[in-house]
Parts: structure tokens; C-alpha cells; sequence
């Protein structure tokens, strides 16, 4: 109950304010999950050490093969999901203003895109996947966390959902084979940094255009 309670609670938070869904998560994971929830939703060291290091592998293959796809397919236009992706890159990287120092804009940026991890795979690979896991079995549990997963991104191209789906399948299978969430969070974040190397890379003229 406290698990599903908690699971509605943020899905709806998302959609209000991130930041607050990240802090009152958090919270609710400290004061209303006893050491066997946590457990259960893979708040735990993963099974073998090795996943630690290949959990950001996957996050940098996954992102790089996503980029590589959706550019030939769309180019850099607006039905590419990194078109959006490096318009909020750069709201993050200049939402201080050109003014503030450079140290204070990467701190933004870094917050903004590191972070979001922290919220999202406690949330779905977490909490989601092991009460689907329950009712309706592992495949289900991965399909259907990956739905609520894709559901909380924009839908401004079809490459969005898919591409969110996608990875959230890839996510899924990292936290049931490691039986924790922080290789699917070191996957996420590697996935997360590699888009805004592309950002910079490729799209600098969406990061750095006057906001």
C-alpha cells in the first residue's frame, strides 16, 4: 500500500515540479520504508561489483546508437528527440543568465541532468517495476514501468516515446539482473551526460542561442 501510495504521489509530482517530486521521494523512502521496502525496490548494493562498471557501458552505448538512429532517420530536425534535448540543455546551461560566472551555469546544467536519475529509477525501475513484478510478472513489470516512463517525457515527435520506452526497457533489465536500481541510475546518468556532449557537439547553436 505505502508503496503504491507512494509511486501515484511522485507520477503526479513529475508533472508539477521535479525538483519537489526529488526531495519529497527521498523523504518518503527515509521515513515510510522500512530496510526489507528498500530492499524490494532495489535500494541495495547490485549483485556483482562488475555492474558498476559496465552499467555506464550501457547508458554511452545506449544514447550513442539512439543518436546515431534517430540523425539518420531525421537529421538533426525537429521529429529527433535531441533537437528538444539540446533546446533544454541550453535553457538549463543559460537559465542564470550570460551574465552569472561559467562555474555557476555548469552547476545548473549538472544539477538539471544529474539529478533527474536519482528521481526517475527509485521511481520506476523501483517502485513500479516490483509491484507490476507481483501482479503480473517480470516481462509485464519491465513493459509496463517503460510505458509510465515514456508517458512522463514530451510527445512533441513519435521518436520521443520510442526512444524513452526503449531505454526504459534497457533500465528495467539492468536493475532486475543486478537486483538493484544503481546500475540502471549509472546507466541513466551516463545516458544523460551523453546528451549534453551532443548538445555541445553537434547542436551548439541550440545551447548557446539568447534565451
Amino acid at each position: 500500500m505505502v508503496v503504491t501510495f507512494i509511486l501515484l504521489l511522485h507520477i503526479t509530482l513529475m508533472f508539477v515540479e521535479r525538483t519537489i517530486a526529488l526531495v519529497v521521494l527521498w523523504l518518503c523512502i527515509i521515513f515510510l520504508l522500512q530496510k526489507t521496502g528498500r530492499r524490494t525496490i532495489g535500494l541495495r548494493a547490485p549483485a556483482h561489483w562488475g555492474w558498476w562498471l559496465a552499467a555506464p557501458v550501457v547508458g554511452l552505448l545506449m544514447v550513442g546508437l539512439t543518436a546515431a538512429a534517430l540523425w539518420l532517420l531525421f537529421g538533426w530536425t525537429e521529429q529527433n528527440l535531441f533537437y528538444d534535448m539540446a533546446h533544454a540543455v541550453g535553457w538549463s546551461f543559460n537559465l542564470l543568465g550570460s551574465e552569472s560566472p561559467l562555474w555557476a551555469r555548469w552547476a545548473l546544467l549538472a544539477f538539471a541532468w544529474l539529478s533527474s536519475p536519482f528521481l526517475e529509477e527509485p521511481l520506476f525501475r523501483g517502485f513500479a517495476q516490483s509491484i507490476y513484478r507481483q501482479k503480473v510478472g517480470l516481462v509485464w513489470a519491465i513493459l509496463l514501468q517503460s510505458g509510465l516512463f515514456a508517458l512522463v517525457h514530451p510527445f512533441t515527435s513519435l521518436s520521443w516515446p520510442l526512444s524513452i520506452f526503449a531505454t526504459g526497457v534497457v533500465y528495467g533489465l539492468l536493475a532486475k539482473y543486478s537486483r538493484s536500481i544503481w546500475p540502471a541510475a549509472l546507466a541513466h546518468i551516463a545516458y544523460n551526460l551523453g546528451i549534453v556532449w551532443i548538445s555541445f557537439r553537434f547542436m551548439p547553436q541550440f545551447v548557446f542561442q539568447a534565451w
